[in-house]
């Protein structure tokens, strides 16, 4: 993957291996969900990386290549072992889940403590070769990333941007970071039709299916029962970049 290229895997001295037998595992512990797959992980992983091909621009602090490191890692972790159904769906029913992780972020929760699962198998371990203090470093910054993406969190990251947009102050390399994988999960919209249509099949699907598990609990489904039409499709992409994107 040429999000591999950009210099992380030489700057931390990660054997090619490793990294093969990382995404071995990784892509085992993503479910064949319609969306949350590992095709979506590294459809995100391209976009954190497209949008580090860029730059940060003026106003941001440069990012580190261990912060660049953390947040190409982050992208491809963000959703593993998602079970295709949303947070409010898991509080909802009283999912374990929930219960673990007391209703709160629940499944970006479960998504940061099955990446460090996974990044503490010896042969699976892209951060083996740094620091003590290095390594808990990019921990906070695989948290702190992965967080970013609960939507709960969308409003307040938007306007904490957008408070440093109108007073001029330099964007702190963690902003960046969350902002970078939280643009990146939503980016699908802005794509080319031939190419977001796809995606926005699989998101409606999997929210079909989310809401077939509600009616078979008894419980008022929060979307429709059927698949979305292509009109149904182009009208909740509008919907949805009007409201996020």
């Amino acid at each position: 993957s040429r999000s591999w290229e950009s210099g992380v895997l030489d700057s931390f001295s990660i054997d090619p291996s490793t990294v093969a037998n990382f995404m071995s595992a990784l892509g085992s512990r993503y479910h064949p969900n319609p969306y949350h797959n590992f095709n979506h992980a590294v459809h995100v992983l391209h976009g954190c990386f497209v949008q580090l091909s860029w730059g940060v621009g003026d106003q941001a602090s440069p990012l580190t290549p261990l912060q660049t490191f953390a947040l190409l890692i982050a992208s491809l972790l963000h959703d593993v072992e998602h079970p295709g159904v949303t947070n409010a769906f898991l509080t909802r029913t009283g999912a374990p889940l929930a219960l673990r992780y007391n209703d709160r972020s629940v499944l970006e929760n479960h998504h940061a403590a099955t990446a460090f699962e996974i990044l503490a198998l010896p042969s699976c371990d892209m951060l083996a070769s740094l620091h003590p203090i290095q390594r808990s470093e990019a921990r906070e910054y695989i948290i702190t990333t992965i967080f970013a993406t609960d939507m709960a969190h969308h409003h307040h990251l938007v306007s904490e941007l957008s408070q440093y947009a109108a007073t001029q102050q330099t964007i702190p390399p963690t902003a960046v970071l969350r902002a970078f994988c939280h643009v990146a999960d939503l980016a699908n919209p802005v794509l080319r039709w031939h190419l977001s249509e796809p995606w926005a099949r699989r998101v409606g699907l999997e929210a079909v299916n989310q809401s077939n598990e509600e009616v078979a609990l008894g419980l008022q489904p929060l979307t429709k029962l059927t698949p979305y039409t292509r009109e149904e499709l182009v009208a909740r992409q509008i919907v949805f970049l009007d409201d996020w994107v």
